[in-house]
């Protein structure tokens, strides 16, 4: 579902994202879905004044949402959600519009 997160499926980048944010529409059916990686606050200097990288919370920690590293993945890869970040959709459209129409 959209803005659900998921453990990163490649086990050789879950150490620098290790979730994953699926950001497609639901009504857009297919074998595929629009995906984020997300990082660690800290783990980028300056990122939380950037609008193309939301801040969003899970589990009480703050993690930047690299919209920049959008990329397609098999849907079948994310089966079991650990969270959500639905509660950021504002930030997250934001983010989006600025990455892609400068609004």
């Amino acid at each position: 579902m959209q803005h659900d997160l998921f453990v990163n499926p490649s086990r050789n980048l879950r150490k620098i994202y290790p979730l994953i944010a699926d950001l497609q529409a639901d009504l857009v059916a297919g074998p595929q879905r629009i995906t984020a990686p997300l990082i660690p606050l800290g783990l980028v200097d300056g990122g939380s004044n950037v609008r193309y990288l939301p801040v969003v919370r899970h589990e009480g920690q703050e993690l930047l949402l690299i919209l920049t590293l959008l990329t397609s993945l098999p849907a079948h890869l994310l089966r079991h959600a650990v969270g959500t970040v639905r509660e950021f959709r504002f930030e997250i459209t934001s983010g989006l519009d600025w990455l892609f129409s400068g609004l």
